[in-house]
């Protein structure tokens, strides 16, 4: 911008009828004057020993910037770029790093950036998530320490559920020749391509032998190796695989240059959570209910299954879509728990509501799953609601069996539906009561809250065969 300044002096009386003014114009540009300015702060690392680590920050300023890189406010020498690189990183490196940006107006430093340096891995086979479908797929994963070439597993299946296997490699790990011929040990290494042996002789078995040139040996943490596929008998269970790994037709191993070792297998598969359908605005509630299904492919019952639903936008409004129904949020997104056991091979439907502002948005989420830690029950305060409605819904979008509850709030206040399989049961057998998940935040309004089963409740509810009561939340 232009600024113009001027003086303009006094003249007593008799001076002559002319005035003087004296006047200065400065050219201010806003890239002329104050410190650099952060434009990317550095982002936290988290690294294997051995590995490499990148730092990096942009900003600008007067002139051409300066860099100064720190580790816990000391200065590193010879680290003066925009971008920090450590190479084969051991412990002691680990720390929070920063960046002092210098111009000629100044020095302005960045925020501090967190290195974790892991300890190497043992190796360990993991499974990745189980996709169903007609020819349905599993990932097979090494958490490898580092340097390894060669893998040998077995995975077991259920026959009537699952049927001839087949291992695809990973992209990227070179041009597996299926079923090649191998000897015991080390024998391949340095081969100029890698090798696939595959052993299905054994019924319910699929064995693997994987074998590498040193140049694409494993780097330290998860490498994913490939993915056994299947066909899928006519009448099967999605779910009824009994997927797990074994020590038979092959040993579970792994080999480097510096010998083979055994290899547990700690992670069994996990649960598994797919759309039923995309999300669909009911008018009585005014959300958008969508059906999810839950599942475990394994062979241990899961216990707690958490689905993460991520991806979730603004609406026409620029209002942000939440899970409506959700526990709580993490780094990935909102969270609910399923808490009712899974058995292996068991499918369950979930019901998900979004609220959406405008009403008219259509959710995209985004949909993951694990096990999980028992999650902290509600904390509940003795003050009873009047439940002022109560309606059996038989609305097919809430899977044709569902009841309304309607109650007045307050804003800022949280309340929780609790229900049993009778009235007496609230005031003679607490045992039978439960309380549905998660708390109803009060909107100073009335609230209409469905019950269409899991996640809130663990089953879908029954016309006549369960009573419902709201308490304040503290």
């Amino acid at each position: 911008m232009r600024a113009h300044f001027c003086k303009m002096p006094r003249f007593t009386t008799g001076q002559c009828g002319w005035m003087a003014a004296i006047c200065l114009s400065v050219l201010v540009s806003g890239s002329l004057e104050g410190a650099p300015v952060i434009t990317r702060q550095p982002a936290a690392v988290s690294a294997y020993e051995t590995q490499t680590a990148t730092f990096t920050v942009a900003g600008s300023g007067v002139g051409g910037l300066r860099y100064q890189w720190r580790l816990g406010g000391n200065d590193i020498a010879s680290a003066t770029n925009s971008t920090l690189v450590l190479t084969n990183l051991v412990s002691t490196q680990g720390g929070t790093y920063s960046v002092a940006l210098t111009d000629s107006a100044g020095s302005t430093a960045s925020e501090g950036a967190l290195l974790t340096v892991l300890p190497r891995p043992y190796p360990t086979l993991r499974f990745g998530t189980f996709v169903p479908g007609n020819a349905p797929e599993v990932p097979v994963q090494l958490l490898a320490y580092g340097g390894e070439t060669r893998v040998l597993f077995s995975v077991a299946f259920h026959t009537n559920a699952l049927l001839n296997p087949r291992f695809i490699l990973e992209t990227g790990m070179g041009s597996g020749v299926n079923n090649g011929v191998r000897g015991a040990g080390l024998t391949g290494e340095g081969d100029v391509s890698t090798s696939v042996r595959t052993d299905a002789t054994i019924p319910g078995r699929l064995g693997v032998e994987v074998v590498l040139p040193v140049t694409l040996a494993l780097s330290p943490g998860a490498n994913a190796l490939g993915r056994v596929v299947f066909d899928v008998p006519a009448g099967a269970g999605t779910y009824s695989g009994g997927l797990h790994f074994t020590n038979s037709p092959l040993a579970l191993e792994v080999g480097s240059l510096s010998g083979t070792n055994t290899v547990p297998a700690l992670d069994l598969i996990g649960p598994v959570v797919r759309s039923l359908g995309s999300p669909v605005l009911n008018g009585q509630s005014g959300l958008f209910l969508q059906r999810i299904e839950v599942g475990n492919p394994g062979v241990v019952t899961q216990a707690q299954v958490r689905v993460t639903v991520s991806g979730l936008t603004n609406d026409s409004l620029g209002v942000p879509i939440r899970v409506y129904n959700s526990l709580g949020k993490d780094a990935s997104g909102a969270w609910l728990v399923y808490s009712a056991d899974l058995s292996p091979g068991e499918a369950r439907p979930l019901g998900l509501e979004y609220y959406v502002a405008d009403l008219k948005t259509v959710p995209t989420p985004i949909f993951a799953s694990d096990e999980v830690a028992t999650i902290a029950g509600p904390s509940i305060a003795s003050r009873t609601l009047e439940v002022d409605r109560v309606q059996f819904l038989t609305d097919a979008a809430f899977g044709g069996s569902a009841f309304l509850i309607e109650f007045p709030t307050d804003a800022g206040r949280n309340y929780f539906v609790q229900y049993a399989p009778s009235v007496e049961a609230f005031t003679q057998d607490p045992s039978k009561i439960r309380t549905a998940r998660p708390a109803i935040p009060g909107t100073g309004s009335r609230v209409q809250w469905i019950d269409a089963g899991a996640p809130k409740t663990d089953s879908a509810p029954v016309q006549g065969a369960r009573f419902y009561r709201v308490i304040l939340g503290r």
